[in-house]
């Protein structure tokens, strides 16, 4: 249920749909398989590793409580922005829902 490797994290590059909250930015892209894979990207800029960790872990968790809500299939890469060192996990989970909500109403 991960994105792991450099080219599939290239291919989010092309045929994204981006959105851009409060707490994050996602890279949304529609898939054909059987379930859907997060991938979460965290530069050094965002702060010290244990910032860092704990971003990612929220956005883990947020994921996995997600899961059984989302009625399409799809690849998502999660951005941290400024103010996500303030967020709580509810925050992020609550966003993560708004924009796969989002791409489920888009007529693609």
């Amino acid at each position: 249920m991960r994105l792991r490797t450099r080219q599939q994290y290239q291919r989010m590059a092309q045929k994204t749909l981006k959105f851009i909250g409060q707490w994050i930015l996602a890279d949304i892209r529609l898939t054909p398989t059987t379930s859907s894979r997060l991938g979460i990207t965290v530069t050094k800029r965002y702060g010290p590793a244990h910032r860092r960790n704990r971003f990612k872990r929220l956005v883990r968790e947020a994921f996995r409580l997600s899961y059984p809500h989302f009625k399409v299939n799809f690849d998502i890469v999660v951005r941290p922005r400024t103010q996500a060192l303030h967020a709580k996990m509810p925050d992020i989970q609550q966003e993560l829902l708004l924009f796969i909500e989002g791409v489920a109403k888009l007529p693609l």
